[in-house]
């Protein structure tokens, strides 16, 4: 429904989902695709907050309550150039879920409490950590303190969201285990070393 939604908005074509995946759900249920980024400001653009811009690229998957849910990361406290505004900004997001039709917006949870500088996202991955047919998104990041004579240098910190009870929410005892790692293949092998 999402995707035709998306086609009749834009008047382009999304990738399809093979046939083999429309009979299996289990394969539908994986596939992710990154989004144009004109359909992506098109259809998350109007929810933005006044200091907030999209990092893109988006994506559509399974991540969240429905198969399609358009999901795109943020960063927060910045103008619209992209520079940043007050004394810190932080990565966060939002997915729009179609469901029969009606559209819902998701915030997603600030990926960092604490009171860095979002520098870079580096990676965003998509892995049902949790043998759960929901793929949780796992975000690559880098923050500065903005103090200090390493407050220029940029850190790793993680972090893991999935969709439980109605809302995106962060899973501390997986973003433990991945928490300054800094490529995507070295998130991956641990998220598969967890599975085992």
């Amino acid at each position: 429904m999402l995707r035709l939604y998306c086609e009749a908005l834009l008047g382009i074509a999304l990738l399809s989902t093979p046939a083999a995946a429309q009979q299996r759900p289990e394969v539908a249920r994986r596939r992710v695709e990154r989004l144009p980024d004109s359909l992506v400001r098109r259809l998350l653009g109007p929810h933005l907050a006044r200091d907030e811009r999209l990092e893109l690229p988006g994506f559509a998957g399974p991540f969240g309550p429905g198969l399609r849910t358009v999901l795109a990361l943020t960063k927060t406290g910045v103008d619209t150039a992209g520079f940043r505004i007050g004394e810190n900004s932080a990565f966060r997001g939002l997915a729009l879920v179609d469901s029969g039709g009606s559209r819902r917006v998701f915030r997603l949870p600030v990926l960092s409490d604490q009171p860095w500088i979002a520098s870079q996202i580096v990676a965003v991955l998509f892995e049902d950590v949790d043998a759960d047919s929901v793929l949780e998104v796992v975000v690559i990041a880098t923050y500065i303190t903005g103090f200090g004579r390493q407050g220029a240098v940029p850190f790793f910190s993680n972090a893991v969201l999935d969709w439980v009870g109605g809302e995106y929410i962060h899973r501390p005892d997986i973003e433990r285990d991945i928490e300054n790692l800094e490529t995507a293949a070295a998130v991956r092998r641990v998220l598969r070393a967890r599975r085992r």
